[in-house]
């Protein structure tokens, strides 16, 4: 059994990557313009060539949390935050899941993010969804930043319905434990 839970609201990323790509759509356009008439056909075109392909890079690593995904199903939790953070937890290595109000001192921020003291990752797609707090008892990998490896013992996911989420968790984790009995 696998259920797919909303990563809650997209509009934080969605204004994060506007202004970006604003920006990048009219540094392309003026590096376009600026190297027609400074250099040669060719020698422009590679130049143009560069800054596009720059662009299309930054902008697809910028939206790539827009299609990230959570799943929650018999062999543990996915969680994919597009190319910004990812982990994958047995369903062994999870104590539980409650809904979670970070504290005003540490608001949650905007991403993906990973304490190395408290070895915390969050994987936050909204600041104004609800987020869910997932405790490990034996720490999972996972990654943020494109590649940089971290071990978490617990992770933050910001979801559209933290009590159905924490609850799907809770129960996958109850009839892990039966099947183990």
């Amino acid at each position: 059994m696998s259920a797919k839970h909303n990563r809650g609201s997209r509009r934080g990323w969605i204004w994060l990557v506007f202004l970006p790509f604003v920006l990048a759509a009219l540094e392309t356009i003026g590096a376009l313009l600026i190297t027609d008439r400074l250099l040669p056909p060719m020698a422009a075109f590679i130049v143009e060539a560069i800054v596009f392909s720059g662009t299309v890079v930054a902008m697809f690593l910028f939206a790539a949390p827009l299609w990230g995904k959570v799943e929650v199903h018999g062999e543990g939790l996915l969680v994919r935050f597009g190319l910004v953070g990812s982990i994958r937890v047995p369903i062994e290595s999870i104590l539980g899941a409650a809904p979670y109000m970070a504290p005003a001192m540490t608001p949650l921020q905007l991403g993906a993010g990973f304490d190395g003291e408290s070895r915390q990752l969050s994987l936050v797609r909204s600041t104004t969804s609800e987020s869910v707090i997932v405790r490990l008892g034996i720490p999972s990998s996972g990654r943020v930043q494109l590649f940089k490896p971290v071990m978490a013992t617990s992770l933050v996911v910001t979801t559209s319905g933290a009590i159905a989420f924490a609850d799907d968790i809770n129960a996958h984790v109850r009839a892990a434990e039966e099947r183990a009995v």
